[in-house]
């Protein structure tokens, strides 16, 4: 299974527990680090989200604005245009 919008992974390098905004490709967008990726090869899931849980945290990005609204662009490139 994918890691997607609302899981939690654990970052290797630092151990360090993060929640997902997004992942593509081979990058993930932790929440709360603004604008920054980290290797998705560098992360494990710890915690996935259900079905339901994805939507909501996917539907609070958009409501989001402020330095974690960075993340909007690729949001809606992932998940389509919410306006």
């Amino acid at each position: 299974m994918m890691i997607r919008c609302g899981d939690t992974v654990r970052y290797q390098p630092s151990g360090e527990r993060m929640k997902v905004a997004w992942a593509e490709g081979d990058l993930l967008g932790p929440s709360g680090w603004g604008m920054s990726a980290v290797s998705l090869a560098d992360c494990s899931a710890v915690e996935r989200c259900s079905d339901a849980e994805h939507a909501a945290a996917v539907r609070r990005w958009f409501e989001m604005s402020g330095k974690e609204s960075c993340h909007r662009p690729r949001m809606e490139r992932l998940y389509g245009r919410r306006d």
